[in-house]
């Protein structure tokens, strides 16, 4: 059922397409939605379907992290033919990304097809799939209907890094980092893999930029609702909590970080973290590859993220007595206790050490005590109550749990670096809403309540934490808000 479900979707909106282009020309989809959006999960999701169907690994996984370096290999090959040819990129990258929309289709219907004979394996992925998306889908309906404006751009940051494919689609040149193609860059973050990405879903068809970044804060939360909840299921082995813990992690809304808000370098390397940790134990070559993906994402998230998966495999991957994590969850928590006393007392990384970095940027970038201990209370609100009640109960509890100390790991660290507070430290906040969601429902599941007293729970974590989600995107919206009422 759920295989017709795919098929006939992806037929309508095909045909759909194809009826558009002969009543109205090639030209309108440039400005048409549904092309838009159809363009944007094809890139997005292309990777899951070559890790699937050419590599014959898992839909969501490292394998599927490494394919998005399809991306930067097409437009090393496209470079290369333009050179041979004598052509511009005006000529050639547009077929390259057709040629994309082309590829994901064909491995779409192999992926359907060929696993009929695997015992309907395409059934059951694509039966999560669904079971994933729907309650980011249910967000994205609550986010665009009451707290966004039709057609509202809500991130400078889109029109920063679109300079990047701009210069190089225009002026036929190749950058390897965004430095290269554009002055509006203070420091050196990142290669152009984002941009290449950015590069397909906007220049290089000449698609509207305004159309595609709304459209693309419309797909972003449902295409990182994949791996979220393959992540939640492998903690719980349940749909439905699974599907609870993604509506709780997507309405968390870290300022600063914009996890599953915008699709920025950042968040790009945190899709890709997401793939990555979901998997069991990584070798040390595989470990090194995801380390090297991650960095040239993002220099200084990508590098903390690539960081947390070697602590992961190094340390927490070593524990396997209580005794062991008894001592390990103590340190830490008695690490961050510390630092954020440290923090209280008036040291930060920004203030004794980037004076440098600071002088470059004009001013603070950070929040300090009190205000940054509001900062946190605001991004998670009462959920930090039941988590650090999880916390407590998870330290102490008899039974040794692994499971535990992955999503514990990472939060603590988090705030950790947040309290010593190097520039922009509310970007070490990301996925703090994930962390600390996975601890609560792992401890909301392992409660001898009775069904409807669990989805009673359930059901008010969902509202009280789409209060604070409303909340904080009207919040972050006024800095948008025009003298006219638009937000844009």
């Amino acid at each position: 059922m759920f295989d017709l479900i795919a098929i006939a979707t992806n037929l309508g909106l095909i045909i759909y397409l194809l009826v558009n282009a002969l009543t109205k020309g090639i030209g309108a989809f440039s400005t048409n939605y549904v092309f838009i959006g159809y363009l944007i999960f094809t890139i997005l999701t292309l990777p899951n379907l070559l890790s699937s169907v050419i590599f014959k690994a898992k839909m969501i996984g490292l394998s599927s992290a490494l394919c998005f370096i399809y991306y930067p290999i097409q437009f090393l090959i496209a470079w290369g033919i333009g050179q041979a040819l004598g052509v511009s990129f005006k000529e050639v990258l547009p077929l390259a990304t057709v040629f994309t929309l082309v590829l994901w289709n064909i491995l779409f219907l192999i992926f359907i097809f060929k696993n009929q004979k695997r015992e309907d394996m395409s059934e059951g992925v694509i039966k999560d799939l669904i079971m994933g998306i729907i309650p980011a889908i249910l967000i994205v309906l609550f986010t665009f209907i009451l707290i966004r404006q039709p057609n509202s751009v809500v991130a400078l940051d889109y029109f920063q890094h679109l300079t990047v494919p701009n210069r190089m689609f225009l002026d036929n040149i190749l950058c390897i980092t965004s430095n290269q193609c554009s002055g509006l860059f203070l420091q050196t973050g990142y290669t152009t893999f984002y941009h290449i990405i950015l590069g397909n879903i906007t220049t290089f068809l000449q698609i509207d930029p305004l159309k595609a970044f709304y459209v693309l804060d419309i797909i972003f939360p449902i295409i990182a609702s994949i791996p979220i909840y393959a992540i939640f299921k492998k903690f719980t082995s349940s749909t439905i909590w699974s599907q609870v813990g993604v509506a709780v992690t997507l309405l968390i809304f870290v300022t600063g970080a914009y996890e599953f808000v915008f699709f920025i370098p950042q968040t790009f390397a945190i899709l890709l973290f997401l793939m990555i940790v979901k998997e069991q134990r990584l070798s040390w070559w595989k470990l090194a590859l995801a380390a090297i993906l991650l960095f040239s994402t993002h220099f200084i998230i990508g590098a903390f993220l690539a960081v947390l998966l070697i602590g992961k495999r190094i340390i927490i991957e070593n524990i396997h007595t209580k005794k062991g994590a008894l001592s390990y969850t103590l340190i830490l928590l008695i690490s961050c206790i510390f630092f954020g006393f440290v923090n209280i007392a008036g040291f930060s990384i920004e203030k004794f050490v980037q004076t440098d970095t600071l002088a470059t940027i004009g001013s603070f970038t950070n929040s300090y005590f009190p205000d940054n201990l509001q900062v946190i209370w605001n991004v998670l609100g009462s959920l930090s109550l039941i988590a650090v009640l999880a916390i407590i109960i998870g330290i102490f509890k008899r039974k040794f749990n692994q499971a535990f100390l992955i999503p514990f790991s990472f939060l603590m660290i988090g705030l950790i670096c947040y309290f010593l507070a190097p520039t922009y430290a509310n970007k070490f906040l990301l996925l703090s809403g994930l962390y600390a969601t996975i601890l609560t429902i792992e401890f909301l599941q392992s409660l001898q309540f009775k069904f409807l007293m669990k989805g009673f729970i359930a059901s008010a974590l969902i509202v009280i934490c789409g209060i604070g989600y409303f909340v904080q995107y009207k919040n972050y919206l006024k800095f948008y808000t025009q003298d006219n009422g638009t937000v844009s």
